[in-house]
């Protein structure tokens, strides 16, 4: 995505399936994570601000 220019955010994930993905190695380093939507609409509402 970053070639494309986007930025990748991922919003509500359950707890059970943030467990699953720490346990199999998942590398979230480079996305954006928020508990949720709401929560990913104000990051976006705030870094679009920024610009």
């Amino acid at each position: 995505m970053k070639l494309l220019g986007a930025q990748v955010m991922l919003t509500g994930i359950q707890p059970q399936i943030a467990q699953t993905l720490v346990h199999l190695g998942v590398e979230l380093r480079d996305i954006i994570t928020r508990g949720s939507l709401q929560a990913g609409i104000a990051e976006v509402l705030v870094r679009s601000s920024l610009r």
